[in-house]
């Protein structure tokens, strides 16, 4: 690993430079196979996602990309398979093939040679501890690296478990880096994992709509064991385990409350809906339709579906499973039950 890691840091001292007066992008591309396809770009400028289309000739195209929010731009080959690049002022080749998109090489500004670097060496063929072991070695080798900052966050996003290695990491990052979009996110991950709730811990409040628009409050819930079902219309294995939370429904109905929280957007609504009524799904459902930047679920740090989260009637976390099994088992264990 160590070699690999070297010769990381070799390339990046031996990358093309770029004039700091260079004003424009240029992204030539030669995707073998890619033929006619259109090629789109995903980026964020303002908050708001963008969308532009170039349509290859003979598996080869031109594209001038636009600085975005965090400098990524996602690349799709249709259909949707993707990858991405850094946007930097100067020239940028990606070659490939339409056959595996998500290898495909940037090369021509420093950024991307950091980038292509690590996912070949990296990111393409490891995987497990090995991987973390040395994704975490290029963040601390590349401290002013958007790709070190944007590796921190992809690592802290999965992650379900408080680790002292995620802050530290955090701290050997430029001051820059900190404070960019990726450092920022990864901060707040940080202090996510060290507050969500987990058993012995007290779980934090919310007040969200319920499938009526009335706000539904955690507080209100208090003095009775609450079942926190975490799901998703467009998550099949928590539809599938709607009728064994529905038996648990009838078993403990005078002692057990019930409630959804599903991860929905605004735009999927009625298929939330209808999955509840398809499914009869007939306890409490609530959902803020905020999508990714749902709150609760942020705060929660449910970062798996189902998940799932038996209360007890302080609030406190009595056990936090993606497993319906573990939490018949604490149930059944309970005194008063």
């Amino acid at each position: 690993m160590g070699s690999i890691i070297r010769n990381i840091i070799a390339i990046t001292h031996s990358v093309l430079t770029f004039s700091a007066y260079a004003q424009t992008t240029t992204l030539t591309g030669h995707i073998e196979g890619v033929g006619n396809q259109p090629i789109i770009f995903w980026y964020g400028v303002g908050g708001q996602q963008q969308r532009d289309t170039v349509f290859a000739t003979n598996d080869r195209f031109t594209y001038q990309p636009q600085p975005s929010d965090d400098g990524r731009i996602d690349l799709f080959i249709s259909p949707p398979r993707f990858t991405y690049f850094w946007y930097e002022p100067g020239q940028i080749t990606v070659t490939g093939s339409a056959k595996t998109p998500y290898r495909l090489t940037f090369k021509g500004t420093p950024e991307n040679e950091i980038l292509d670097a690590y996912q070949r060496a990296i990111g393409w063929s490891r995987s497990g501890k090995k991987r973390d072991e040395a994704t975490f070695q290029l963040i601390r080798d590349h401290p002013d690296s958007r790709t070190a900052a944007n590796l921190l966050y992809s690592q802290l996003r999965a992650a379900s478990k408080d680790n002292e290695i995620y802050q530290s990491l955090w701290e050997a990052l430029s001051p820059d880096m900190q404070a960019s979009s990726f450092g920022e996110k990864a901060m707040q991950k940080i202090a996510i994992l060290k507050t969500q709730p987990t058993v012995g811990r007290i779980a934090p409040n919310f007040n969200i709509p319920d499938t009526a628009g009335i706000n539904v409050s955690l507080a209100d819930l208090k003095g009775k064991y609450v079942l926190l079902d975490f799901w998703g219309h467009w998550c099949a294995p928590c539809i599938q385990t709607f009728p064994k939370v529905k038996a648990l429904q009838e078993k403990y109905s005078r002692k057990l409350t019930m409630v959804g929280i599903a991860l929905e957007s605004e735009n999927n609504k009625d298929k939330w809906l209808n999955a509840i009524r398809k499914h009869k799904a007939n306890w409490t459902q609530l959902s803020d339709l905020k999508g990714n930047a749902s709150e609760t679920h942020l705060q929660y740090n449910i970062t798996e579906y189902p998940t799932y989260m038996l209360l007890d009637k302080q609030g406190v976390v009595l056990e936090r499973s993606y497993n319906l099994e573990a939490i018949e088992q604490k149930l059944a264990s309970l005194s008063d039950f």
